[in-house]
């Protein structure tokens, strides 16, 4: 999966796009509870329960 922020021109961040080769995803960063880094991957946790593994390392899904 790769993790891509969005930014509005206007605004701060606020969705996250994770794109995987089965489909893609959109996000509000208000449902992402938190990010936890395995090896060189990191695994997103959403406020629903679920999680999902994106190939990008924790370093750059922090970096804004």
């Amino acid at each position: 999966m790769k993790v891509v922020k969005i930014k509005s021109a206007d605004g701060p961040l606020t969705k996250i796009l994770i794109r995987s080769k089965k489909d893609t995803r959109l996000f509000k960063l208000t449902e992402l509870v938190y990010c936890r880094a395995e090896r060189n991957y990191t695994r997103l946790h959403f406020a629903d329960g679920n999680s999902c593994l994106s190939y990008v390392s924790l370093s750059k899904v922090a970096g804004v």
